[in-house]
């Protein structure tokens, strides 16, 4: 609220002044405001562009969507049924529930405290679940294996790119747990 009050301090200040401010600089305050205005309006679309030119390895620019999609289509594939759940890592788990279409449950962290809306581990055998984990991330792999050794084991790689510029690619480890039938 204080920011949005602030905003009108030149205004009051101007009001305040009217008696001692000519109409012409008035008239030159509101060019040099449109002025502002218009190549704020111009920039606008154009800045994200030269950033993600600039940097676009991680964070905001890694390929979380691209991830999402990625896995989304590898369960449809095989099972012909919407993503049920998504194991891993809070960092990634996070982002494909949030970008799959399907928009799945997750199981944060390998702890079930973290996802009470689970019946663990009952849930994860009887509806299949695909995880990820970064490949730099052996803890993450070793007890994404130990939920279920049989699962398919996969490599999926994503790049991230908009426009004509390509991003990180980012490598994940990936296991399929099939639905029991």
């Amino acid at each position: 609220m204080l920011s949005a009050g602030l905003k009108l301090v030149p205004l009051t200040l101007l009001i305040m002044a009217w008696p001692l401010v000519s109409r012409r600089a008035v008239a030159r305050a509101g060019i040099v405001a449109t002025a502002f205005t218009l190549i704020l309006l111009i920039a606008a679309p154009i800045y994200p562009w030269v950033n993600y030119r600039l940097r676009p390895i991680g964070g905001p620019h890694a390929p979380y969507h691209e991830i999402a999609e990625e896995l989304t289509r590898l369960w449809h594939a095989r099972f012909n049924s919407a993503l049920p759940l998504v194991v891993g890592g809070y960092e990634v788990a996070a982002y494909v529930v949030f970008y799959s279409p399907d928009h799945p449950k997750m199981y944060a962290d390998f702890d079930p405290a973290l996802s009470p809306w689970i019946d663990y581990p009952d849930e994860l055998k009887r509806k299949g679940y695909v995880g990820a984990c970064a490949p730099y991330a052996p803890e993450c792999i070793a007890r994404l294996d130990a939920l279920n050794p049989a699962a398919e084991k996969l490599m999926v790689t994503v790049t991230r790119q908009i426009g004509d510029v390509k991003g990180d690619t980012m490598m994940y480890q990936v296991r399929i747990s099939p639905p029991v039938q």
